[in-house]
């Protein structure tokens, strides 16, 4: 993988080992994190996103069967882990509020709310603050 904005240079460049080329591609998953030449995070973000919908999914068809605790339990084995330390967030996100995880946020949100079995409307951050659970910015900033 080239790491560059310009199209002529990665397209001109060519690299072989032992006079066999190597393939060039766009992006690579790398330790679990997807890096793309450009360095941009979007489809990072999205596999993350696309995890944390399934582990919501599974909070969802439990509630009815697990306590708030359990449920916290499983939100701090199956949920966090794919914030920050398994994607090594420290690499793919900011602790500044830039829009990239926004989508993390709303799932975190949306996760809170089914723990603690509360509406729709609740109030999303006097319910982390309840459960003692930080938000995906303040993660970043912790682990940055």
């Amino acid at each position: 993988m080239i790491f560059s904005n310009c199209q002529i240079a990665k397209n001109a460049i060519s690299i072989s080992i032992n006079g066999v080329p190597l393939q060039q591609v766009h992006e690579t998953k790398f330790l679990g994190v997807v890096i793309s030449d450009h360095l941009k995070w979007k489809k990072q973000i999205d596999v993350v996103v696309q995890k944390i919908s399934k582990v919501i999914g599974y909070f969802i068809k439990s509630i009815n069967v697990l306590h708030k605790d359990k449920l916290k339990l499983l939100y701090n084995t199956l949920l966090e882990p794919y914030m920050y330390i398994t994607y090594c967030c420290s690499a793919w996100s900011s602790p500044y509020k830039n829009g990239n995880l926004d989508r993390i946020l709303k799932l975190q949100k949306a996760a809170v709310r089914v723990i603690s079995h509360s509406p729709y409307l609740a109030d999303s951050d006097t319910l982390l603050n309840s459960s003692n659970i930080l938000q995906i910015y303040d993660l970043t900033h912790f682990y940055v």
